[in-house]
């Protein structure tokens, strides 16, 4: 039976675009990112030491401690972001399963989180192994991601285990290569055109500074310490634009996961594994 592409697509449309679906996952990444964004700020000085090859020069401490402190501090920040990503990401799923149960979603992912964080964590692995084969790892492991594509919409619409989303998601795609590879290119070319409309605004902004950089090819504390200037010089501009990409990033990612997951539950009615 032929997968109803049209209607994924359009359905992945009109739900991406409100903001109830997307806004979560912005006030997560925005919150992460300034955070980030503090911390990076707070150790401006000591990252450029580091890109211009401070530290093992003189063994200097003064430069080694903060960095480590700056690095242990953005890893469990990372942790935390990654994890709150896969429960709203759930909760997601849930939604564009049901779109009226937004309240119950949330309970929903968080009663499906060890089998997403287990299953992720697995995948991560297997496509790590994939990816470090010379010459063709990319390939691996762009294959891989068809593999399991459909993870964690088998945990959380039909309450499987992380090995059992595993198996469902591999037969998904060996029974349905070519509808799998479809769907893939569909919303990726779709979630590009959408993330690039967003960024017009940033990148117009500073196409031309970045444009000058490359071609006069500063080292790298130079780089840096130009790219700290347009920062500092623009800031508000600066956020204010990269909140607009971010926009854009999130639409885009709501999208992808309504697409895949209409096209799971097209799989799934029609007993296409």
């Amino acid at each position: 039976m032929k997968m109803d592409y049209p209607k994924i697509i359009s359905r992945a449309f009109h739900f991406s675009y409100k903001p109830k679906r997307w806004l979560p996952f912005f006030l997560l990444d925005t919150i992460f990112l300034l955070l980030v964004l503090f911390i990076f700020m707070n150790n401006i000085s000591i990252l450029t030491d580091v890109v211009a090859g401070g530290i093992g020069q003189s063994g200097d401490l003064d430069i080694a401690i903060p960095t480590l402190n700056a690095i242990f501090t953005i890893i469990p920040l990372i942790l935390v972001w990654a994890l709150a990503r896969l429960w709203l990401t759930g909760a997601m799923i849930h939604q564009s399963r049901k779109e009226k149960e937004t309240r119950k979603s949330w309970t929903v992912s968080k009663n499906r989180i060890i089998p997403m964080i287990l299953a992720s964590i697995i995948t991560t692995i297997i496509g790590f192994i994939g990816g470090a084969i010379p010459s063709v790892g990319w390939l691996v492991s762009l294959v891989i991601s068809w593999m399991f594509m459909f993870i964690l919409q088998a945990i959380v619409i039909d309450n499987l285990g992380s090995v059992e989303s595993l198996k469902k998601s591999y037969s998904i795609f060996a029974k349905n290569p070519f509808d799998v590879f479809v769907i893939w290119l569909v919303v990726i070319v779709i979630s590009l055109a959408i993330v690039f409309v967003f960024s017009i605004p940033v990148i117009s902004a500073f196409a031309g500074s970045f444009i000058t950089m490359a071609m006069t090819e500063p080292a790298a504390t130079e780089s840096m310490a130009f790219l700290m200037f347009i920062l500092q010089q623009n800031l508000a501009s600066t956020l204010a634009l990269g909140l607009i990409a971010l926009i854009g990033m999130e639409i885009s990612t709501v999208l992808a996961i309504k697409a895949q997951t209409e096209f799971y539950l097209q799989v799934s009615k029609k007993r296409l594994f």
